[in-house]
C-alpha cells in the first residue's frame, strides 16, 4: 500500500513539473522570448539575446541547456554543442559542457 502511494505521488509530481515546464516555456514563447528565437532558428537574435546579459546568468543557462541535453537525451549532442559554442564563445563552453557532463 504504502509503495503505491508513493508511486502516485511520484507520478502526480512528474505530471505537475511538465504541466509548469509546458507553462514557463508558452509563456516565454508568447513574449517573444529565447524560446521564440530558437523556434525561429534566428542565431543573430539569440546571440544578441545572450549578449545582455552578464556573464554568470549566460553561462548558467547555457549549463542548464546542457544538463536538458544529457539528462534528457532528445536533442543529439552534435546539435547543441556547436550552437552553445557559438553563444558562449568556446573557451568557456568547453567548460560548460564538460561539467554538464559530469553534473548530468
Amino acid at each position: 500500500m504504502r509503495k503505491q502511494l508513493q508511486l502516485k505521488l511520484f507520478a502526480y509530481t512528474n505530471i505537475a513539473a511538465l504541466a509548469l515546464l509546458g507553462y514557463f516555456i508558452f509563456e516565454n514563447y508568447q513574449s517573444q522570448g529565447l524560446i521564440f528565437q530558437v523556434a525561429k532558428n534566428d542565431i543573430a537574435a539569440v546571440k544578441e539575446y545572450f549578449s545582455a546579459m552578464n556573464f554568470l546568468s549566460k553561462n548558467i543557462i547555457l549549463l542548464g541547456l546542457v544538463l536538458v541535453e544529457v539528462v534528457i537525451g532528445v536533442i543529439p549532442a552534435i546539435v547543441m554543442y556547436p550552437i552553445i559554442a557559438m553563444i558562449g564563445g568556446w573557451q568557456s563552453s568547453l567548460i560548460i559542457i564538460f561539467m554538464g557532463n559530469i553534473i548530468g
